[in-house]
């Protein structure tokens, strides 16, 4: 008899311990331990219509168009742009890059053909394309871009770098011609996206380098003693070498 009412009592206990258990484990936990099959880990989000927050600069440009009456409203609305993460996660080097990503429309200026728009699919003709993100207050980034320009000629059968600018849009045409670089430069919401998207942060001054369709790697602007891309075109080095890496935020 008591051996009988034992035994209901010590499986009511295991059955509270896995609930309880359960219960607190967080969503990603869940989810990546085979929970609800609709659960996904925050990094593979990628609602690409969601992703951005446009917000117009109403005013700002009220005032550039006084200031400036040859300034084109209409091409270039003074917006400003922001992540949501809830609907827009991150890659980590080594993966292959989808083809929501390789296809969505890029908003271009500064392009040799004369695009207003493309895409990386179609950017990526090279061994690998580069991207470059910058905007005019960073300092860093001007001199990744600048180093980037000199050695276009040297470099352009293996590499097509391309910039990311991360500022006002009607920004990047200005400063691209003023600085006299001739590589395409992405504006718009798109930049912002892939910034976020490859680096795992919206950030300015890393080279995004994709290969193969692949996140080859991220490297960070910076002085070098050795030239890594030499080393890599020359293929004596198969990858980023670590003192070059852009260093990944650990929470991201």
């Amino acid at each position: 008899m008591k051996n009988k009412v034992v035994l209901p009592y010590g499986l009511l206990c295991f059955m509270l311990f896995v609930l309880t258990h359960a219960l607190a484990q967080s969503p990603h936990d869940r989810g990546a331990a085979g929970g609800h099959p609709n659960m996904r880990s925050s990094r593979d989000l990628l609602d690409l219509e969601k992703a951005i927050k446009i917000i117009p600069k109403q005013r700002l440009q009220e005032s550039r168009t006084i200031k400036y009456p040859d300034y084109d409203a209409g091409r270039y609305p003074i917006l400003e742009y922001t992540i949501d993460t809830a609907h827009l996660g991150y890659m980590e080097v080594g993966e292959p890059i989808p083809d929501e990503i390789l296809d969505m429309p890029l908003w271009v200026v500064n392009d040799a053909d004369g695009r207003d728009t493309t895409t990386l699919r179609e950017l990526n003709k090279t061994e690998y394309l580069v991207l470059d993100v910058w905007a005019n207050y960073c300092a860093p980034c001007i001199v990744s871009m600048n180093k980037w320009e000199s050695r276009k000629e040297e470099i352009k059968d293996r590499i097509t770098v391309v910039g990311i600018h991360l500022d006002y849009d009607y920004k990047a045409l200005e400063s691209a011609k003023q600085r006299k670089w001739s590589s395409t430069q992405i504006i718009g919401k798109a930049g912002y996206i892939l910034s976020r998207y490859l680096c795992g942060t919206l950030v300015m001054g890393p080279s995004i380098w994709i290969k193969d369709g692949r996140l080859f790697g991220i490297s960070e602007a910076g002085n070098y003693e050795e030239d890594f891309v030499g080393q890599l075109l020359r293929g004596e080095i198969q990858e980023i070498p670590e003192y070059a890496r852009f260093k990944l935020p650990i929470n991201r």
